[in-house]
């Protein structure tokens, strides 16, 4: 059956049953999911609009491998790209926004920025090791009047885990640890953790290694030679080796207050053979690419023991976080007689405050729940390059190559310092009726710090200025509970994302290859205004939720050739710059939810379908998933369950030029299976893509053109994936 009519099959099925929802957010079957990405404060899933949607362990300790891909493979409308010719995964997508336009947190910190170079992720969303998280909370949609910048195009917050989480409420030691192998790329990983508690202290220790090699896929060619980066179609052979440490240490001065030190650490490197960048002038390319993320946290948080009136919860935090991106290669070139040395970095380093204030009130059938906060933040970034090549006759050797002069910096160390204010007001009216309105306010100066690095490769291009703005977020919320099974949502909020550092202070010339690129510090922030609308029901045999959608987007930032613009340097005709151009729509539907048909059996189903359209230009939004459905029939029996997960992709069909891939659409079916064998010994099984089917993830290809080596992207072959955990 072709895959399109597949996809229809699947959406008459979707349409026949009260279907569709991830309750894998669980810690265990009797407690209830709770996320604090709705409110900003501890709330009930079912509570929450049907746009917010939990991971919970289930999930995550089914994860085998350490990629965000495996997290989100059965979120529709969220996605992660891979880069099978050096580094990886990269980005996260959702509702076709990637970048930094999807605020990433992990326990309220700010990830690091993604930063690209040639369409080269060289800083993702990838530094977060799986088996460290309690639970991953996803947003979809602007959610900028609680989170700021950077939230209007949606929020994932990773959560790692907690001595409790690990511990629960029956014993003061527990542990385990986990072994795994498989995956389709040789890969290994161990893992183990182990947490103490008393009345007043606790602790938590967590440590994994991973090794892996890189994964397989439908591609056929094997090049080496000359030709290969016009027609390997194989991914380049990759050694790749993580260790993540987490390690918290509590103590509880008095009932209700919790201070809290945290250490999280993850390290990459990759070791690549880099065929596909081989051709006539490259005989060889090797690449040695290191990534580094350490944070250190001290945190507070109070909840009053009469939780119905007055302060009955605050929280601060104090962190400083670094990331330290190392990027060495070995080129050799020209007939096996020039070798070119790269040394670059791409670092950053954060510190920052955030602390917020809960108060409840009630007036008869009104309540408050007002929650006011203050988040400051500063943030350092460099980029640092240094090249050297060597002439293998003469021995010589120059670091002024390819018309650039090293070492030099791809813009000026940058200091970025923000500020935001918000206060939202939960309101009960009465027993069916919550209205929530919320507003942020939010500042931003960046400065610039030009040194004889930065301007070695500047050469006459303007100097780049400071920038500062600020800009207010307002939300409107409100949710009906019809009766006892069904609530209805509304909602209405902006977004914004502040000018990225290189946009407003990337001066560079190159004279011999004629372009200019000029900083433009009269950049206006992105902003977004999105509405969704939704409802949820909850019966005891199953659970549904609705969610529809429409957000558009303006001044989005893009690269530009300004067309008659007088060269800061004679013989160059190319000058490009950041401008706000684009005017981006998108909108769509998501359902998803469970129905308990039979004792032991839930059918699972998930379903997203987007449309996004470039509005300014009268061009589809390539970034946009085609329609996916993901369905998960479930079977538990005392203490085995298996899960075959068949997810179904329609064709895409709309992609703003005729020359990019059109990827067809497709049906894949995993198969998860777990036994716990006794109280302590837990196994796992996992078949991915059981059929062998081949087919592309659409964050892999999208704006790829049609060419000979589109198979090189093609998503990875059928394999196996066991773990064993053992725990005490």
């Amino acid at each position: 059956m072709p895959s399109d009519r597949l996809f229809v099959a699947g959406l008459c099925l979707t349409a026949s049953l009260p279907a569709l929802a991830d309750t894998s957010a669980n810690l265990s079957p009797d407690l209830p999911v709770v996320t604090v990405t709705a409110t900003r404060t501890a709330t009930p899933l079912e509570k929450a609009a049907p746009n917010i949607s939990v991971i919970g362990q289930d999930t995550l300790s089914a994860t085998t491998g350490g990629h965000l891909e495996d997290l989100f493979r059965y979120e529709p409308g969220v996605s992660v790209n891979n880069d099978p010719t050096r580094r990886g995964n990269g980005d996260l997508v959702i509702r076709g926004m990637s970048g930094n336009r999807i605020l990433t947190q992990v326990d309220g910190v700010r990830m690091p920025d993604v930063y690209s170079a040639n369409k080269a992720a060289i800083s993702g969303r990838d530094l977060v090791e799986p088996w460290h998280l309690e639970q991953v909370e996803i947003a979809r949609g602007p959610i900028s009047s609680l989170f700021g910048a950077n939230a209007m195009g949606g929020l994932v917050r990773f959560e790692t885990l907690s001595p409790e989480g690990v511990i629960g409420v029956e014993k003061p030691v527990a542990g385990l640890v986990r072994g795994a192998f498989g995956d389709g790329s040789d890969a290994t990983a161990g893992h183990a953790r182990l947490a103490v508690g008393g009345e007043r202290w606790a602790a938590l220790f967590a440590h994994t290694q991973r090794r892996e090699h890189e994964a397989d896929n439908f591609g056929t060619d094997d090049s080496q030679g000359s030709t290969a980066s016009a027609a390997r179609t194989r991914p380049n052979p990759a050694t790749i080796r993580t260790d993540s440490t987490l390690a918290k240490l509590q103590f509880k001065p008095a009932a209700g207050h919790r201070v809290e030190l945290t250490l999280d650490q993850y390290h990459r490197r990759n070791d690549t053979e880099v065929h596909t960048s081989r051709s006539a002038t490259v005989n060889d390319f090797d690449a040695d690419d290191s990534n580094r993320r350490d944070r250190v946290s001290l945190g507070y948080r109070y909840v009053s023991p009469d939780a119905d009136s007055g302060l009955t919860g605050a929280s601060a935090q104090l962190y400083h976080q670094t990331l330290d991106n190392h990027e060495k290669t070995r080129e050799n070139r020209s007939g096996n007689t020039v070798t070119r040395f790269d040394d670059n970095r791409f670092a950053q380093r954060l510190s920052g405050f955030d602390g917020q204030l809960e108060w409840r009130h009630a007036f008869g059938d009104v309540s408050h729940k007002i929650l006011a906060g203050l988040e400051l933040s500063r943030t350092d970034t460099e980029r640092l390059r240094d090249r050297l090549q060597v002439n293998k006759l003469t021995g010589a050797t120059t670091k002024v190559v390819a018309g650039e002069t090293y070492p030099q910096k791809s813009f000026p160390d940058t200091q970025t310092q923000a500020v935001g204010a918000f206060v939202q007001d939960e309101i009960g009216l009465g027993r069916r009726w919550t209205l929530i309105p919320g507003l942020r306010w939010d500042g931003y100066r960046m400065t610039p710090q030009p040194d004889a690095l930065s301007r070695a490769n500047q050469n006459r291009a303007p100097e780049p200025g400071k920038l500062s703005d600020s800009a207010f977020s307002p939300r409107l919320a409100t949710s009906f509970k019809t009766d006892d099974h069904w609530t209805l949502f509304a909602s209405a909020g902006m977004g914004f994302r502040m000018p990225p550092f290189d946009a407003v202070t990337n001066a560079f010339i190159n004279p011999m290859f004629g372009y200019e690129l000029r900083p433009n510090a009269n950049l206006e922030p992105e902003r977004s205004t999105g509405i969704e609308l939704g409802a949820k029901a909850g019966y005891a045999s199953f659970d549904l939720a609705l969610n529809l959608f429409a957000t558009r987007y303006r001044n989005f930032i893009d690269n530009v050739q300004l067309a008659g613009a007088t060269p800061s340097l004679p013989g160059v005709p190319q000058v490009f710059q950041a401008q706000n151009l684009d005017k981006v729509e998108t909108r769509g539907v998501e359902l998803n939810g469970a129905w308990r048909f039979a004792p032991g059996f839930t059918l699972r189903n998930a379903l997203s379908i987007a449309r996004g359209d470039v509005s300014s230009a009268d061009r589809p939004l390539d970034s946009i998933a085609p329609p996916t459905l993901v369905t998960g029939l479930r079977y538990d029996y005392r203490n085995v369950s298996i899960e075959p997960v068949w997810t179904l992709v329609a064709k895409k069909k709309r992609v703003s030029n005729d020359a990019y891939f059109k990827a067809p659409g497709y049906g894949r079916l995993d198969l998860l299976a777990r036994w716990q064998v006794n109280k302590h010994v837990t196994t796992r099984l996992n078949l991915s893509n059981v059929t062998d089917q081949k087919h592309w993830n659409w964050a892999d290809v999208a704006q790829r053109n049609n060419g000979a080596t589109i198979d090189l992207y093609s998503a990875a072959r059928r394999a196996a994936a066991v773990s064993v955990d053992v725990a005490f």
